[in-house]
């Protein structure tokens, strides 16, 4: 149970990872800024999730398995995709 939420976890984060270069595009880059700052905010936001989405899963794995399986919902809420679609929304912004 616990390998199945944190893979359900990694692929939404990889599908959120991939789906935004298609958001930006449509949002993002029709701003009437430099492509060469459309492309570092792209790659900032990008490295963002790079970096964040495995120490967020580990941060997971760590809880779960110390504390107990009941703090998947809550887990899921403040760690999983809820989590990554408000960091997005904070660093379009």
């Amino acid at each position: 149970m616990l390998t199945t939420s944190l893979t359900l976890t990694l692929t939404l984060t990889l599908m959120l990872i991939l789906m935004l270069m298609l958001m930006l595009a449509v949002g993002y880059y029709l701003l009437n800024q430099s492509l060469w700052v459309k492309l570092f905010h792209t790659a900032l936001i990008l490295l963002f999730f790079a970096v964040m989405v495995p120490h967020q899963v580990l941060v997971q794995a760590l809880i779960m398995q110390h504390l107990s399986l009941l703090y998947m919902p809550v887990l899921y809420i403040c760690f999983g995709a809820v989590f990554d679609a408000l960091m997005f929304v904070a660093l379009y912004s």
